[in-house]
């Protein structure tokens, strides 16, 4: 629960993992997350879509997959203002080379 108590999170895919990470890089519990149910199931869903699509999968809409993604993050945001959320890019994520720098595909998300 370090995001809790920080009120820092990481929104990003992950295989067999719930989307959330936090300020030291563990996984958190979406249940964890101070959210609504509805946006809670959505974000699960959305990880869902990861699991079943991206792995090893040519035909896995990284950028669709990005956009939602990133709404979901504005809607935690929204959510909760006085938070830092984060947001991992998959699709740019996936145009950069080993070792680019976080900044080119993981960003802050404002209001």
């Amino acid at each position: 629960m370090a995001m809790v108590e920080a009120k820092w999170v990481r929104i990003m895919g992950d295989y067999c993992a719930d989307p959330l990470w936090g300020p030291d890089g563990t996984m958190e519990a979406l249940d964890d997350l101070p959210v609504s149910a509805d946006l809670r199931a959505r974000l699960a869903a959305w990880e869902a879509w990861f699991d079943l699509h991206s792995l090893d999968n040519p035909d896995f809409d990284k950028a669709t997959f990005s956009r939602t993604g990133l709404a979901l993050a504005h809607e935690v945001k929204a959510q909760l203002p006085d938070w830092t959320v984060i947001y991992f890019d998959e699709a740019a994520a996936g145009d950069k080379p080993p070792g680019a720098p976080r900044e080119t595909f993981e960003y802050e998300v404002r209001p």
